[in-house]
This record gives structure tokens, C-alpha cells and sequence, in this order.
């Protein structure tokens, strides 16, 4: 597979929500993507408090992610430093040699 390399170690609602937006889905069709269900897909982007999918359910964001096409896994990295305003988020998430990349456009991070 062509493109980063990109691994999350610890899925938190920015990191889930980036993924089901790169990846161009509902709620409901991300929860079917991951065998879960819309209401926990719901829960993990909107939660106030540090809401972690269970490992399974992490493991299943990790497949979702590292299944995705090249071009998903570069939109899905600078939607995550758009959001969070720094590029720390995204070189966490490449390999060591990986360039810092450049950020095109501003998205609304969740709230």
C-alpha cells in the first residue's frame, strides 16, 4: 500500500471522528464498518470525559484505518493536525523518516 503508514496508539473521540470523516460516512455506516453500534459511535465522538472503545473495538478502528486507501490516511493525518493546530499529532502517528506535512485548509474540530 502506497502512502503513510499511520498508526494511532490510543483512539480518542478526535482520532475516531477524523477517521469516519475521511473516510466520507454516517454514523451508521461507520458503526456497521466497525460492528458496532450508531449510539457508541455517537457516544465515543461526542463524550466530554476520555471515552475509549474497548481494545476489541480499537483493534477494529486500527484494521479500519490501516485498511483505508492512501489518500484517506493522508486527509485523515491533516484533518487530525488541523485540528488539534499542531503537526505533533500527525508525526506521532508516522514512521521517524516521515516529513512534517502542510496543512491546506481549516476544518471545525468536535466540540
Amino acid at each position: 500500500m502506497d502512502g503513510p503508514k499511520v498508526m494511532v496508539p490510543d483512539w480518542g473521540r478526535t482520532e475516531i471522528r477524523a477517521l469516519r470523516m475521511v473516510r466520507r460516512i454516517t454514523v451508521r455506516e461507520f458503526a456497521a464498518h466497525l460492528g458496532v453500534t450508531a449510539r457508541a459511535v455517537s457516544f465515543w465522538e461526542r463524550a466530554t470525559a476520555p471515552a475509549r472503545p474497548r481494545q476489541v473495538n480499537q483493534a477494529a478502528l486500527d484494521a479500519s484505518l490501516r485498511q483505508a486507501d492512501a489518500d484517506t490516511r493522508r486527509r485523515f493525518i491533516q484533518l487530525l493536525t488541523e485540528w488539534t493546530g499542531s503537526v505533533r499529532v500527525a508525526r506521532a502517528c508516522l514512521p521517524i523518516h516521515r516529513a512534517s506535512m502542510t496543512v491546506a485548509a481549516r476544518s471545525t474540530p468536535p466540540k
